[in-house]
């Protein structure tokens, strides 16, 4: 296959992939437009559409007035601890830097303050989805050589579960691209293992446990590159040993 069309094909997925993760983002908000309960606009946090994203939401909007996210129970105000922080904090820059270009207050208390910094969690999500197809390629590429980079990128873009994460303000998203971004460095650890690859694979690790505690399930695979890694290197040395 030739480098041009590795291009076209590739451009082609991403492409796909772009359209199928950004079109659609406001589902909900566009379904509530002009819908009132008792008088008053409903907005999309107090729908029930997805629980772990109302919940997402409010621990993003406790960060106005603190550091930590804070999660309101009875009354009292406890630490958040269900997901990690980095969606959250990425979710308050995306909102941030859309309230200066759009009409609305960051988290702020109006519907369409809430609507459009729920929407900006949502681009976190998508821009991550869209991100992952493409380290896919090059994970896939570094495995099975172009064909098997354009097929993997190719069926990440199309898949149902990572579109349906990339239109949700949850952290699924963000942590598919952690994961995928940390295993490139973990497969050179494999063959050729530097200290950069160390350093590389353990802050995406540590980015995925901030994200989510199922992070912690990419200590396994470092730890078998590491081993293969190591075989690698000492293989020649017993061949002259012997």
């Amino acid at each position: 296959m030739t480098q041009n069309v590795q291009r076209a094909v590739l451009g082609c997925v991403l492409v796909i992939c772009v359209v199928l993760r950004f079109t659609g983002l406001d589902w909900g908000i566009r379904t509530l437009d002009g819908f009132a309960l008792d008088g008053r606009p409903v907005p999309v946090s107090e729908a029930g559409f997805h629980a772990d994203a109302d919940a997402l939401y409010m621990a993003a909007q406790s960060l106005s007035d603190s550091l930590y996210p804070l999660h309101n129970y009875g009354g009292a105000d406890y630490f958040f601890t269900s997901y990690g922080t980095v969606f959250l904090y990425l979710n308050r820059v995306s909102s941030e830097v859309g309230s200066w270009f759009g009409d609305f207050e960051d988290f702020g208390p109006n519907v369409e303050d809430i609507n459009a910094s729920r929407l900006s969690g949502r681009w976190v999500s998508a821009l991550a989805s869209a991100i992952t197809v493409w380290l896919i390629w090059l994970l896939g590429k570094s495995v099975m050589g172009p064909v098997g980079g354009l097929l993997g990128a190719g069926l990440a873009a199309v898949m149902p579960m990572s579109v349906q994460a990339a239109h949700l303000e949850t952290v699924d998203g963000l942590l598919g691209l952690w994961f995928t971004a940390a295993l490139l460095p973990i497969l050179r650890i494999a063959s050729r293992p530097t200290m950069r690859d160390f350093v590389v694979a353990g802050l995406f690790i540590g980015l995925a446990v901030a994200t989510k505690i199922n992070g912690l399930f990419l200590l396994l695979p470092l730890g078998l590159a590491h081993l293969q890694g190591q075989q690698e290197r000492l293989s020649p040395a017993v061949v002259r040993v012997r």
